[in-house]
């Protein structure tokens, strides 16, 4: 996205009073008004809070505004939330300013309290799945937007893809042309791959799943982690505590690990990109 913005100020720049330029838009799919509703939650984590707005402004006294930032320094649209009318709560993850703490606290607080009828969100996506398990725990209707990179912006390179749920069955969908607004029951957050191998030396064999995940890396960014334990088809019970993370690849050349099955000698193969 940013590669994209520097491109079309670099064209434009080249541009005079008077000339034309194509534009493709609107593309994708936003958030869903609802007329009738009499109170919502707007959530926003930092770079998520300016999408909020909008609904703000819709919403008006209707609205709880619920942002998160890392620090008071980087706080922003908190006087523009209150001149819409909505109310407003921050949160930082140092407690410089406002709540310590995440935001998915004052929303349980007023999940359990009030009569809420609609969750809308944007921001990372630990943050938005943690939104979503709150929301439909509550059977409270709930959108999150998005937040991937785009190529093309059309759903042709398929840069953006994500896994949705629909009617109990996988579908593959982009952000870019699809989204990058989901309900909340539909988005699959995280794609394990879960697979039986022999532990080395005996007769035994244990259960393995991997999970990719972005952001949450050592390094911020793309990361692979691994559980081992046990499987009964329905549940999956790690052996390690809590605590004790495992990672199998991770850094600025990593996005994600991929297995294949069926190789020669039975083998599963797992190849990093």
């Amino acid at each position: 996205r940013k590669y994209c913005n520097l491109m079309l100020t670099f064209l434009a720049s080249g541009l005079w009073h008077g000339d034309c330029m194509d534009v493709l838009g609107p593309l994708g799919h936003g958030f869903t008004l609802l007329p009738d509703a009499k109170r919502v939650v707007l959530l926003g984590g930092g770079i998520g809070n300016p999408p909020m707005l909008p609904l703000a402004q819709y919403y008006q006294e209707r609205a709880t505004v619920i942002s998160g930032f890392r620090s008071a320094e980087f706080v922003i649209l908190q006087e523009a939330f209150q001149a819409a009318g909505a109310e407003t709560i921050l949160c930082t993850d140092n407690g410089t300013v406002g709540r310590h703490g995440l935001v998915t606290e004052p929303l349980q607080e007023l999940l359990q309290t009030q009569q809420i009828d609609a969750v809308y969100a944007c921001g990372p996506k630990p943050m938005l799945r943690a939104i979503a398990n709150l929301a439909n725990t509550a059977d409270v209707f709930c959108e999150v937007s998005l937040e991937e990179r785009m190529g093309c912006g059309i759903g042709a390179c398929l840069v953006c893809a994500c896994k949705l749920e629909r009617e109990g069955k996988p579908v593959s969908a982009h952000v870019c042309k699809d989204g990058p607004v989901f309900s909340a029951k539909e988005v699959v957050w995280e794609c394990p791959d879960l697979m039986k191998l022999k532990v080395r030396g005996t007769d035994k064999e244990k259960w393995m799943l991997i999970c990719n995940i972005n952001p949450g890396g050592p390094f911020g960014g793309s990361a692979t982690q691994y559980f081992i334990g046990d499987f009964d088809g329905h549940k999956f019970t790690c052996d390690s505590k809590p605590e004790v993370t495992k990672w199998m690849d991770y850094g600025k050349d990593h996005y994600a690990t991929v297995t294949f099955d069926n190789a020669p000698e039975g083998r599963r193969v797992a190849i990093a990109w």
